[in-house]
């Protein structure tokens, strides 16, 4: 090690290059300035915060008389209102009569000064009001509908008498005034926005309130007017500090009213409009107004009283903001602005003042430390420049014992003996510090010791090697000693000395330090404690080793393992094993990354050697049910089943790659089975065998269940009576079943060959349309064999092509649509319809027949019914005298029988109508008459026809039909049909409420709704609503009975123009019925 010479300086280092005159003489100075600072700093903050309080006090004053005033303002004109409507109530005032309600507001604007405006206006056009002019003179305006619309304006002389007509205003309303408006709409007292008089050129606001008769009905509104000005002017009157504001916004931040001199309302061109505060000609105005509106973009938001602060011009500016509302539409802000240098001048005097009387006690404090510090500083002096002699290697110092106090000669007598003995000393330390080192360095060895007092360690220059540092010094903080360590491994080697210390044990620990160029290097580090020994055993035989060091008697640990003191240091060394450790972490390291690919694996990893387990994974270990270590030593073929066995020993002995099958054998003697391959790997310097085994059970299982459901299918298949063929994505066939071989007469042969090859032209076409467009199905009709007629569906199969299985592509990122929307088959459903068309033609011959038999006869039936029913009326009635009661009687039944007739045969038609229709519709021969419509025009002749006021019987009637509906195609009558049909079934089961019909259009279709508030559809019945001749609602109704055919005819009639018809219904709550017709026409479906 060397010497002290190259010791580094310790804590308070800086101090000691400090002469000691200085040092006491700034001790002093920095004593007086603290204590004069901290006053001073405690009385700026206690005069800071009085004048927060102050201002805050202040500013909710001011703001308490602000809202105090107003309110008493705004209570005003609800006073005089209630009074004006209290007495037409009474009959005091009557609205007839005009000149004694002038007189009577005459009186009011003499007692009432604040109000600048009252008036009264009636419902059937009567106004009366008295209004102030700014130079304190009162005028009239009253209008009376009667003599003519208009308003005549008069001015008033003392008496309330009127002087002269000023003016007159044409075609004047008053219930089309605002004030009127929004009182009548608000039924109750209300604010209208402020506004700007135009006879006063001035702002002021309009409270109105309405009053009705005892019919409760309308019968007129009484208003009253306030001036804002007079708001200003009282804010005007109040003093706040030296240059403090208030002023009144709205919440769109407009001005209401300032205690400036400044107008609320700016001149532009065309006129005016009112002042925004944002731009106010005010500079504090403006920058409190621009403050809110960046902090609250929304001025709502200020809901409670707010206070805060902003910066003008690098001065604080004190801020409270306070919401006025009364509950009528009056919604302000009041603004109270205080600049805080108004409060403050006298805050920084008293700094002022008090930084000079710091200044002067620093000064005096100064000369009086170092006139002290000269007198105490001379024999100290002596001794620095001896001890820096010494430090330097001159050890021949002497001081002179001669000193100003006895102190400093004892000091330095001393000072003189130590200087001897380390003389002495150094040399002999010198012989052994040289041995010490060339040791260290043969074997890479640091030592270390840590002296607990000062936490100061002292290292060997081969300790600084090894943690790669240049030994400047031989001495450093534990602090810098615990930087080298490894930021991982620091609080282990804190721990470990920690104890030491506690226990006064020996210790020992691998861990790491880093050097500065980042390099990690591993070391052992070894140490004991050093124990003082007391003076009083200091002369003890077993304690003949201790030494003087940490300037007290110690002992080291190893020098008398049974002695124990208190710990005042440690000792020890340091070897560098990285070489050693590097070594240990790469097989460390090989094995962790092996272990680590094991347990991730979902198969279960075994390793034998020679059918001895030697190794396997967590996931072995729990398809056996047995734990590792209890896998470790068996035998495997004791982990299969006997009938395994040779196909495991035939593996082994063939050292074979292969993939085979098990049957495996869990510790509780179930069985599963398992897919295991085998392969020959080195293994601590021999060959195992590492096998990977996986559970196949659930794949085992999903065969079975395919197979099932394979034979249960194909049993399905075969047993159909109808003919199904299925194809593949390029159209050829892949499977027959029996039927469709016996119908079209096929072989085996078949399958592999096209479907157009095999079963002609028209199925071909059909699978093809299925390719084209997977999502729909088709039908056509084909023949075969004798003039036979058979009906095709055909519809797509869908999943996962071959390509997009097997295409490089991350399925987890693609959307549902764009996975399995590829069509790899079709399904062609052929059903033998030979009979079925023969009976549907009888059954149409028939229908047809029987409606032509009944039609013949009902014509003349209803022809004469009708002709009866005229000639009644016009002829026979007339005649016949009402006087006797039973001839009365008996006519009126007459003509209501032949009512019944009338309507009955009517109905009738129309069931006749709809049985041809259905049964041409089921044929698939109903005629189309199609041609461009209007569909808002259909919508308004169904309206006139099935929806009239009679037909109603008092439902309302909700029409939303959107403008623009483009045109279609279609069969006007047979839409005309469709809504009649809904029309009079949402009539015919809504006994109150409401029918809806509603008309939109989408990009593709126009969607009609029609909605009503009815008895609506159980959900058991709603599945048979579209079948014929079934009656839903008469079940739950006294209505006539329908047909049932009604819905069924619908359906068909917008399925046949290419649309949809769906319904939505709730019990006791109505039924919606939806069609769409489409934009583009398309072919005719039955």
């Amino acid at each position: 090690m060397s010497g002290p010479v190259n010791q580094p300086p310790k804590q308070g280092s800086l101090l000691s290059k400090v002469p000691i005159r200085v040092l006491l003489t700034v001790l002093f100075g920095v004593q007086v300035c603290t204590v004069v600072a901290i006053v001073g700093f405690f009385s700026f903050r206690s005069s800071r915060a009085a004048v927060g309080d102050a201002t805050s006090e202040l500013s909710s004053e001011t703001t308490a008389r602000i809202k105090q005033k107003i309110s008493y303002y705004l209570e005003t004109p609800n006073q005089i209102n209630s009074l004006n409507i209290s007495a037409v109530e009474q009959g005091l005032l009557k609205l007839d009569d005009l000149d004694s309600i002038e007189r009577y507001f005459w009186r009011q604007m003499q007692i009432f000064e604040l109000v600048s405006y009252v008036l009264i206006a009636t419902e059937d056009g009567k106004f009366v009001g008295v209004q102030r002019q700014d130079d304190g003179t009162l005028q009239v305006k009253v209008a009376d509908p009667q003599a003519k619309r208009a308003i005549l304006s008069f001015t008033l002389d003392e008496n309330g008498n009127r002087l002269k007509r000023i003016n007159e205003q044409a075609n004047f309303d008053p219930t089309q005034r605002p004030w009127y408006i929004n009182a009548e709409v608000e039924g109750s007292a209300t604010w209208k926005e402020v506004v700007k008089f135009f006879s006063t050129d001035q702002l002021g606001a309009i409270l109105a309130e309405p009053f009705y008769d005892q019919e409760g009905n309308l019968a007129g509104v009484s208003a009253t007017s306030l001036l804002l000005s007079q708001i200003s002017d009282f804010l005007q009157e109040l003093k706040i500090g030296r240059s403090g504001q208030t002023f009144i916004i709205d919440r769109d931040g407009v001005l209401i009213a300032t205690s400036t001199d400044e107008e609320s309302f700016l001149e532009i061109e065309g006129g005016q409009q009112r002042l925004p505060a944002s731009q106010s000609g005010n500079p504090l105005t403006k920058a409190t107004a621009n403050f809110l509106v960046r902090k609250f973009p929304d001025l709502n938001q200020i809901q409670t009283n707010q206070q805060d602060q902003f910066e003008l011009d690098r001065a604080r500016i004190l801020l409270e903001i306070t919401p006025l509302t009364d509950g009528q539409g009056i919604d302000w802000l009041i603004v109270v602005v205080m600049p805080e240098d108004d409060f403050t001048e006298q805050i920084r005097n008293n700094a002022r003042n008090t930084f000079l009387l710091s200044l002067v006690a620093l000064i005096v404090a100064i000369g009086l430390a170092f006139l002290t510090s000269r007198w105490i500083s001379k024999t100290i002096l002596r001794l620095s420049r001896a001890a820096k002699a010494i430090s330097l290697g001159d050890w021949d110092q002497q001081v002179s014992e001669d000193s100003t106090s006895i102190e400093a000669s004892m000091l330095a007598k001393s000072f003189n003996q130590m200087a001897g003995q380390l003389k002495a000393s150094f040399a002999e330390l010198e012989r052994s510090r040289s041995s010490l080192k060339e040791a260290q360095t043969l074997a890479h060895i640091g030592s270390w010791e840590f002296e607990l007092e000062s936490q100061y360690m002292t290292w060997s220059d081969e300790l600084f090697k090894i943690c790669g540092l240049e030994p400047r010094y031989n001495q450093m903080s534990y602090e810098q000693y615990l930087n080298v360590v490894h930021p991982q491994d620091r609080d282990a080697v804190v721990q470990v000395i920690d104890r030491s210390i506690a226990t006064g044990d020996f210790f020992s620990l691998d861990h790491r330090i880093e050097q500065p160029d980042g390099s990690v290097r591993y070391v052992y580090a070894k140490g004991e404690p050093v124990f003082e020994v007391p003076e009083a055993l200091a002369g003890q035989a077993e304690l003949k080793h201790s030494t003087t060091s940490y300037h007290k008697k110690c002992i080291p640990l190893s020098a008398n393992p049974s002695f124990r003191g208190k710990v005042i240091g440690l000792l020890g060394t340091v070897l560098d094993i990285s070489d050693r450790k590097s070594a240990e972490l790469e097989l460390q390291e090989s094995e962790a990354r092996f272990r680590t690919i094991a347990e991730a694996s979902f198969e279960g990893v075994i390793i034998h050697n020679n059918g001895k387990v030697i190794d396997c994974n967590q996931t072995m270990a729990q398809m056996t049910g047995y734990g590792i270590t209890e896998l470790i030593g068996m035998q495997v073929i004791d982990l299969v089943t006997p009938t395994s066995h040779p196909t495991v020993k035939l593996s082994i002995e063939l050292d074979s790659e292969e993939l085979y099958e098990i049957v495996g054998l869990r510790k509780d003697g179930s069985k599963f089975p398992a897919e295991v391959r085998g392969k020959s790997i080195p293994y601590h310097g021999g060959m195992v065998r590492i096998a990977a085994v996986r559970d196949i059970t659930e794949r085992k299982l999903f065969e079975l269940e395919q197979q099932q459901a394979n034979a249960y299918l194909n049993a399905i298949i075969d047993n159909l009576a109808d003919g199904l063929i299925v194809t593949d994505a390029q159209g050829l066939v892949g499977r027959i079943n029996p039927a469709m071989a016996n119908m079209f007469e096929l072989e085996t042969y078949a399958v592999g060959k096209s479907c157009e090859e095999v079963l002609g032209e028209g199925l071909g076409q059909l699978a093809a349309q299925v390719q084209n467009s997977s999502r729909e199905t088709f039908t056509a009709e084909v023949s075969f064999g004798n003039d036979r007629i058979a009906k095709a569906v055909a519809t797509g199969i869908h999943g996962l092509s071959p390509a997009s299985v097997t295409a490089d592509i991350d399925l987890d990122d693609k959307d549902e649509d764009e996975v399995i929307e590829s069509c790899i088959g079709a399904v062609i459903l052929v059903r033998d319809v030979t009979e079925e068309r023969e009976v549907e033609q009888l059954k149409i011959n028939f229908i047809s027949n029987v409606s032509h038999e009944i039609r013949t006869p009902f014509t003349s039936i209803l022809g004469f019914a009708k002709l009866i029913d005229k000639k009644f009326a016009e002829v026979l009635f007339p005649v016949i005298p009402d006087d006797d009661r039973k001839v009365a009687r008996a006519k009126k039944q007459v003509g209501e029988n032949l009512g019944i007739i009338l309507s009955e045969g009517q109905r009738l038609g129309i069931i006749i109508n709809n049985v041809v229709d259905i049964a041409q519709m089921d044929a698939g021969k109903i005629c189309w008459e199609k041609e461009p419509i209007e569909m808002g025009n259909v919508i308004n002749e169904a309206i006139a026809t099935t929806a009239t006021p009679s037909a109603l019987h008092g439902l309302e009637l909700n029409v939303n039909i959107a403008p623009n509906l483009p045109t279609i195609i279609a069969d006007r009558k047979r839409i005309l049909q469709v809504l009649n049909n809904l029309l009079s079934n949402g009539i015919k089961f809504t006994e109150v409420g409401s029918i809806t019909i509603t008309a939109t259009a989408t990009d593709k279709a126009i969607e009609v709704i029609v909605a009503d508030t009815g008895i609506g559809i159980s959900k058991p019945h709603q599945a048979a609503i579209f079948e014929k001749f079934k009656q839903v609602g008469e079940v739950l109704t006294d209505k006539p009975p329908g047909t049932g055919l009604g819905l069924p005819l619908s359906r068909g009639i917008i399925e046949g123009h290419g649309g949809k018809i769906w319904f939505e219904s709730e019990l006791g709550k109505g039924t919606t019925f939806f069609f769409q017709l489409p934009l583009t026409p398309k072919e005719n479906t039955n």
